[in-house]
C-alpha cells in the first residue's frame, strides 16, 4: 500500500455517543465518495491500516458520523482519535481531491504582496463557498479567504504563501 495512492479525508475529531461512532472532519464534501466507500485507511505508525464502515452519516459542514467494524465502545473509538483518515485515490473527484490539499496548507506562514507577515495558518475553515484560512497573527486569530485569485506565490520548500490580502483584514 503506497500513501501517494491514497487521499487525506481528513481527522477523526471526537466520539459520538458510547457505542463507538466517530466525528470525521473533512476539509471538503465527500457525501459522494464516502457513501461507495467499503472501508478507508488511518495512519497509525507510518502505516495505513484499513478500517470497514458500518455506517455513515453525513451531519453537514464537511462532517460526518462513522461507525466501523470493531470498534464498538467509546474507549475503542478514543484511540483513533486525532489519525488522518485516508481513501483510494481513485474514488474521488478533482474538486474533492483539490480541497483535500489545503489542509497540506496547515502550518504555513502567510505574507502579504507588499512582503508583511500575516501569521501562520493553523486551521482551514470549510466555509461553503468560501474557504478560510485561520491564522495566528502576534497572537490573535485572524480569517483570510482561501481563495486561489488571491494566492501569488506557494513554496513548499520554505513553506510559505505570498497572497493579496484584502485590506482591513491585518491589523495596522
Amino acid at each position: 500500500m503506497m500513501k501517494e495512492d491514497y487521499f487525506l479525508l481528513g481527522t477523526f475529531l471526537k466520539n459520538h455517543g458510547y457505542n463507538g461512532e466517530i466525528v470525521l472532519k473533512s476539509t471538503s464534501s465527500l457525501s459522494r465518495s464516502l457513501n461507495i466507500m467499503e472501508s478507508l485507511f488511518l495512519l497509525i505508525d507510518g502505516i495505513l491500516v484499513p478500517f470497514f464502515i458500518q455506517e455513515i452519516y453525513n451531519t453537514g459542514s464537511n462532517t460526518y458520523i462513522l461507525k466501523l467494524e470493531d470498534i464498538n465502545n467509546k474507549n475503542d473509538a478514543n484511540k483513533l482519535l486525532g489519525k488522518y483518515v485516508y481513501g483510494p485515490k481513485d474514488l474521488f473527484t478533482p474538486q474533492e481531491e483539490r480541497e483535500s490539499h489545503l489542509e497540506s496548507l496547515i502550518g504555513y506562514e502567510i505574507f502579504s504582496e507588499l512582503n508583511k507577515k500575516a501569521g501562520i495558518i493553523r486551521k482551514i475553515l470549510p466555509i461553503p463557498g468560501n474557504l478560510l484560512f485561520v491564522v495566528d497573527f502576534e497572537g490573535k486569530e485572524i480569517m483570510i479567504p482561501a481563495n486561489l485569485e488571491l494566492v501569488i506565490e506557494v513554496n513548499k520548500n520554505e513553506k510559505f504563501i505570498c497572497m493579496k490580502i484584502p485590506p482591513g483584514l491585518l491589523p495596522e
